[in-house]
């Protein structure tokens, strides 16, 4: 979803879009500082400044009417700050009244200065938005960045403002099954009581809280398994797009290498799970000793009713939960001490994109594994562009996660672990929510992959088209274990 208060940019490639941030930036500040240092008595500057400002978004090609209704946001905040102008100036008694015990008066002077400040205020926030019409936040903040700003404050206000439009989104849900809801009878006054509709909003409220701070476990996790240790890193520079990400077509690096840090032994099974047990805090039994052997280049499916383990044993390949028994990868076992080994080789894809995909751009998100693996940019950026070339995603590198599909978002999933150059994918509900073309593009994408896959899914034409054998896990246990052909509704039911 893509909210125009949040994002009031506007694509191009105008001088003005192409300049370099840092320089909007300063000029947009110096133009700011101007207008709040000119005179009152200046008003011709005033009207100068207003056209210059016009003169710039047409340049642009800018719509400054848009731009000026998305200054609105700011016309409460404006008239606050003017508010108490006319009734501090000296000059010629216009009106006076006591106001409890207090003598309100306003003055021709003072009503002056509230033109004064009300104009310097409104320009102000005229030429801010202008800024942000021609100028990507991101770049933005790469720019303050620059210019002095802390590394950690950009990390977060660039991970902050992504998820604005998640949390949106999610109200957004909230507010629609709300009104779904929302019906009365003939005769009967809807809606109840005022007490009642805030009672209603408060629970709605707390609501979006909880299923925030679930989300940010779950992002915490996603950055956990590309080899986040807690240190910020960033590309010391993001390369220009080359217009409009609307097709394919750039021309995509060689093919790179699976990941051979730590050569796994040879002959012996990629994935091996013996006797693997799992129960979670409040006591719920998610895994009964699974013992499990995938060999290198497999396509599993795991499937199973809702709640019955599929991605609690994701989990535990890419050393995100630690339960009873051995995992293995390559012969390597997963623990607390291998876990940056394991995650170079396990490449996990959570179930929901907006989990994934945490950082402002496409690219940032799929730099993000090779960065934390230490790596120098030349390299990070040709694995980038490498991952989004074999998801069919090129092009795409400076979109921001929350303008693209879904369908585009869970392929940039799959390129944020593909970067990793992982042995292993492990794959949460690719084909949730995926409309039939996202979903057979998706098949084809995982299709070309020579990954070994481990796929969790309810969806079995899905599993059908890409993999080769089937694991059926019921209540925890490893149920069945056939390949893809006999894979039934009946054995998925009854085992």
């Amino acid at each position: 979803m893509t909210l125009r208060i949040l994002d009031p940019y506007y694509p191009g490639q105008s001088a003005i879009h192409l300049a370099d941030a840092r320089v909007k930036l300063l000029v947009a500040l110096a133009w700011i500082l101007a207008i709040n240092l000119t005179p009152a008595t200046l008003w011709p500057l005033y009207a100068l400044y207003l056209l210059a400002w016009l003169g710039a978004l047409l340049a642009a090609g800018v719509p400054p009417w848009e731009v000026a209704k998305r200054s609105a946001l700011a016309a409460p905040f404006v008239l606050f700050a003017a508010l108490g102008a006319p009734l501090t100036a000296g000059g010629r008694v216009l009106w006076s009244r006591a106001i409890l015990g207090w003598q309100a008066t306003i003055t021709d002077l003072g009503l002056w200065r509230f033109a004064t400040v009300l104009g310097r205020a409104w320009l102000s926030v005229l030429v801010a938005v202008g800024l942000g019409a021609t100028t990507a936040f991101t770049d933005l903040v790469r720019a303050m960045r620059a210019l002095g700003l802390p590394a950690v404050l950009a990390s977060v206000v660039l991970m902050m403002y992504r998820y604005l439009f998640v949390l949106a989104d999610e109200a957004q849900r909230l507010l629609r099954a709300r009104e779904a809801r929302s019906a009365s009878l003939p005769d009967r006054r809807g809606g109840r009581s005022l007490a009642w509709r805030a009672q209603v909003s408060g629970h709605m409220i707390a609501t979006l809280f909880l299923r925030t701070y679930e989300r940010s476990e779950r992002i915490y996790r996603a950055m956990l398994s590309r080899g986040y240790r807690g240190e910020e890193r960033h590309l010391a520079a993001h390369p220009k797009p080359h217009g409009p990400a609307q097709g394919r077509g750039s021309a995509a690096p060689a093919p790179l290498a699976l990941n051979d840090e730590e050569p796994m032994a040879t002959n012996m099974p990629i994935v091996e799970l013996e006797d693997l047990a799992y129960t979670y805090p409040d006591g719920h039994r998610a895994l009964r000793g699974i013992t499990l052997a995938v060999a290198a280049g497999e396509k599993v499916a795991l499937v199973g009713a809702n709640g019955a383990g599929k991605s609690t044993l994701l989990l535990h390949l890419n050393g995100l939960l630690h339960g009873d028994g051995q995992v293995r990868i390559g012969g390597l076992p997963v623990s607390e001490e291998n876990a940056r080994l394991v995650r170079a080789r396990v490449g996990l894809v959570f179930q929901d994109p907006d989990d994934q995909l945490f950082s402002p751009t496409v690219l940032d998100d799929v730099a993000f594994g090779p960065l934390h693996m230490g790596l120098e940019d030349e390299a990070v950026l040709a694995r980038s562009a490498w991952a989004l070339s074999q998801v069919q995603m090129d092009g795409f590198d400076a979109r921001m996660p929350h303008r693209l599909s879904l369908g585009e978002r869970k392929r940039v999933s799959v390129a944020t672990v593909l970067s990793m150059e992982p042995q292993i994918l492990a794959l949460d509900e690719p084909s949730a929510g995926l409309d039939p073309a996202a979903r057979h593009n998706l098949i084809q994408v995982l299709r070309a992959l020579p990954q070994t896959m481990l796929i969790a899914s309810h969806d079995l034409d899905f599993v059908r088209a890409l993999c080769t054998r089937a694991v059926v896990l019921r209540e925890g246990r490893l149920a069945a274990d056939v390949p893809i052909e006999d894979l039934t509704e009946d054995l998925l039911a009854n085992g």
